[in-house]
């Protein structure tokens, strides 16, 4: 894995390239963030490694360089299956296992499932656990997304979504929780109270009204940023104003 930074003004920018095989994924954004990723894959493994090595070249040459130090990286991995590889037999839950079998699970701050062998049909649950379950082994993880993914993946509004009860215990010093796509949503099945998270997302076609109730209802001491799509009845909003106005009272905007 390459990761290079820019610091130039106001621009605090990352760029990071992960090889693998016939394909590399690369993630870019704002130096803290988890920034946006996407997967490549080309004709054969001495191809994704020309390609590999040309963008390495034209990122150092526009001023990105090498972190020397460690602790000013913010490492991110995306997790992803594509349809070609839900054809193939692979599995979100595979993908988890072998990296939390890696080295690099120790020095992720960042992780993103995006897409998972059809989202539509099927949940990361299982991955989900097996993350949650051992924990211990991503020990710098601060920033997890679920279920980054585009319309040509999945509509937002079909995307199965999973119980995440476990991750607020599980991962006490989690900062950023973003979550996509609202179908059969659990946030916690027990009162949330966690002293670390700062932002916290939900993008939907529908919000149901037992989550809008669970985030109200949360202990968030540090809560910054908070962005939750009500939507539409059609795609799984069953609330009322009444649900949405203890956000009102907390002095929340809406979104």
């Amino acid at each position: 894995m390459t990761y290079l930074e820019f610091k130039d003004g106001t621009s605090h920018k990352f760029w990071q390239i992960e090889l693998e095989g016939a394909s590399f994924t690369v993630t870019y954004g704002r130096i803290g963030t988890a920034g946006q990723a996407k997967t490549t894959t080309c004709d054969s493994p001495e191809k994704a490694t020309k390609e590999h090595d040309k963008l390495v070249g034209e990122k150092t040459r526009k001023g990105y360089v090498a972190v020397a130090q460690a602790s000013e990286k913010k490492t991110s991995r995306r997790l992803a299956v594509s349809y070609d590889e839900g054809e193939e037999g692979k599995t979100l839950l595979a993908k988890m296992e072998a990296f939390l079998d890696s080295d690099a699970a120790a020095t992720t701050d960042s992780l993103v499932l995006a897409s998972w062998e059809e989202p539509h049909e099927n949940s990361p649950q299982a991955a989900l656990d097996v993350l949650c379950e051992k924990a211990a082994r991503a020990p710098k993880l601060t920033d997890l997304v679920v279920g980054a993914m585009d319309s040509e993946e999945c509509e937002i509004s079909w995307i199965i979504q999973a119980d995440f009860t476990r991750v607020f215990t599980a991962f006490p010093a989690l900062e950023s929780l973003r979550i996509q796509g609202s179908s059969n949503l659990v946030l916690s099945t027990t009162p949330i109270s966690h002293a670390s998270l700062r932002t916290l997302v939900i993008r939907c076609g529908g919000m149901p009204k037992e989550v809008l109730a669970c985030v109200a209802q949360a202990k968030l001491p540090k809560l910054e940023h908070m962005e939750l799509y009500l939507g539409m009845e059609d795609y799984g909003f069953d609330g009322s104003i009444e649900d949405v106005r203890p956000f009102f009272a907390k002095g929340c905007s809406r979104r």
